[in-house]
């Protein structure tokens, strides 16, 4: 399962900071370029070349100095089932906590990994056999009631888990389960019993893109039951089993944790694939304010480049300087309404102050996001046009025109929406009271108040009173608690996300029953669209599936709940030293690959 960074992919959902410029289509060469588009349209390509993989070679011991590039510290949630912070998914994320089914370039699962699995669309069954030589960093073998475990925590309301979500309950017995009304869940059977070598997953229904890693419709990290049952479900996330002491299968487990700034690992002598190469590796959280600073110096063996000092790092020497553009995109979210936990549903405030469709898209194309990123985006950005990036080329939509820059059309739709200007140059609500509107916005680097000031000057220049919360940028934390708390106050939002390797992840991430959908809409025309998107019909006709993405695309546009505004390549500078890595459109390489990794002494 391929998310967070971000962000989180069901299973972990790449969370992303709100960047200046987020993220586009993957590019599965060796090298590749930027482009972004003008409001017109038209494309304007500006040449930037990136390797995608560091040189190979067959270096074994040494230490790696990994940077994960943050506004705010981790909070050591090790557990990718109770994980909400992207920091925290990328500190462990495959160097010790590995996805278990192994995939192909396309994100296709394969066998040859710790798991393998294998799909019955007649019996509406997946079968999940563990690889014999799996075990974990204290040594205990891998069985099948660790593959089952995650489920108990995902859904139970004792662990309070943002990354369970209706989905899941597409499994036999999983709803019953998480409502309490029953004490195991009654789909997942084990063959050979708890401490057999599978497991089955009994399904209401077989999906769309089962077969694609990041589907969300079962888990794909296992958590070893041995270790974890002595601690209650309540109390695991703050646990020393959770936050310093986890048992993990992959290539590395942690030796020591500085608390919210670094983690040393070592190698997992135990790990299924081999021996990793590297005799020790620390991964440190890096200010962004310091990111330029750490490149010149050479401090880091892998550091991601934030676009706004791409100028002034790209001709650093001893660097290989890799880019993809990975599934993620920053947008504008409306807030309309509340989550609530009783009914796991996103419930749609009928007066929400921005529940006006004109109003929406009037605020999306006041936005002159492409001069944005036309002096910010240091020529590796560009506005964007939908939610389902070209990383899926078959289902991107490629005739979306987005929001361009169109302050009169904006004029028009807030006149025709009733928001008459007042004497102060701003206008009111379609009552004739004074309209003001609250943006929260994340603190990220030096570019992002100048950019959000633009912004508000842009929507002023057309009537709109738009001011930050507590009039200054939020920190990463404080932002995504206040989401998820649905905090009063808060009217819009500038935030990322990180989308998951199977396209219709894209589609439910704004779900009814998804407590990521941070604008809490729910809005019938979306429900029926991803219902189709999720149907037997489109299980069945690859064209339906196609056409029924395009159609929610150009619904997602029309009702404005959520507008995307831009994407970019991610960078990674990777010292000339190291061997063996590569970059993919999720922001890192493959999965299963990290124990290859390599240093020159």
């Amino acid at each position: 399962m391929k998310k967070f960074k971000k962000i989180m992919a069901t299973g972990v959902t790449l969370l992303a900071a709100s960047m200046l410029v987020a993220c586009g289509s993957s590019n599965s060469s060796s090298s590749s370029s930027s482009s972004s588009k003008s409001s017109s349209g038209s494309a304007k390509t500006t040449k930037v070349d990136f390797k995608s993989k560091t040189k190979t070679g067959n270096s074994t011991g040494g230490t790696l100095n990994v940077a994960t590039v943050s506004a705010t510290p981790f909070t050591a949630v090790w557990l990718p089932e109770l994980q909400s912070s992207a920091v925290d998914s990328e500190v462990v994320q495959n160097w010790a906590s590995e996805y278990m089914i192994k995939t192909d370039e396309n994100f296709n699962f394969v066998d040859g990994g710790a798991v393998d699995l294998k799909l019955d669309n007649k019996a509406k069954t997946a079968t999940m056999k563990i690889n014999p030589k799996v075990k974990w960093s204290d040594g205990q073998k891998m069985v099948a009631k660790d593959l089952e475990y995650p489920y108990e925590i995902l859904a139970s309301k004792d662990t309070a888990s943002e990354r369970y979500n209706e989905q899941f309950e597409n499994i036999e017995g999983m709803k019953e389960f998480h409502e309490g009304t029953a004490k195991t869940i009654s789909g997942i059977t084990y063959p050979n019993g708890e401490d057999g070598d599978s497991i089955v997953i009994h399904f209401k229904e077989m999906k769309v893109g089962m077969d694609v890693s990041g589907n969300g419709w079962f888990w794909e990290n296992a958590e070893p039951y041995h270790y974890l049952k002595d601690v209650e479900l309540k109390d695991l996330k703050a646990s020393k089993k959770c936050n310093t002491d986890p048992v993990f299968f992959g290539p590395y487990k942690i030796k020591h944790v500085v608390s919210g700034q670094s983690v040393t690992f070592e190698p997992n002598e135990y790990y299924y694939q081999g021996k990793p190469r590297l005799k020790s590796l620390t991964v440190t959280v890096v200010s962004p304010a310091t990111q330029e600073q750490q490149i010149k110096a050479h401090k880091y063996d892998l550091i991601k480049v934030r676009a706004s000092i791409w100028d002034n790092v790209k001709k650093t020497s001893g660097y290989d300087f890799l880019g993809v553009k990975p599934m993620q995109y920053s947008y504008l979210g409306f807030k309309v309404g509340k989550f609530d936990k009783d009914t796991g549903k996103n419930v749609q405030d009928p007066n929400a102050k921005m529940g006006n469709e004109k109003l929406r898209q009037a605020i999306g194309y006041a936005m002159n996001v492409d001069q944005v990123v036309d002096k910010f985006g240091h020529g590796v950005g560009y506005r964007d046009t939908t939610l389902i990036p070209e990383s899926f080329p078959e289902y991107h939509d490629k005739d979306a025109k987005g929001y361009p820059y169109q302050a009169d059309k904006a004029k028009k739709l807030l006149d025709e929406a009733g928001y008459k200007m007042g004497k102060d140059g701003y206008r009111t609500d379609p009552d004739g009271k004074p309209f003001t509107i609250t943006l929260m916005s994340m603190s990220s680097d030096n570019d992002q108040q100048t950019i959000v000031n633009n912004y508000i000057q842009k929507w002023k220049d057309v009537g709109l009173k738009v001011q930050l919360l507590n009039g200054k940028l939020t920190d990463f934390n404080s932002f995504y608690d206040n989401l998820k708390k649905d905090v009063k106050g808060v009217d819009m939002f500038m935030a990322a996300w990180g989308l998951a390797s199977e396209p219709s992840r894209a589609a439910n991430m704004w779900a009814e029953g998804n407590p990521s959908n941070y604008a809490r809409f729910n809005s019938s025309k979306n429900n029926e669209l991803i219902k189709d998107i999720q149907s037997q019909k489109a299980v069945n006709d690859h064209k339906y599936f196609v056409d029924s993405l395009i159609k929610w695309q150009d619904n997602m546009n029309k009702e404005a709940y959520v507008i995307p505004t831009n994407r970019s390549y991610i960078i990674t500078a990777a010292s000339d030293k190291v061997e063996n890595y590569a970059v993919a459109p999720l922001g890192w390489m493959q999965t299963n690959q990290y124990y290859k990794i390599g240093i020159k002494k």
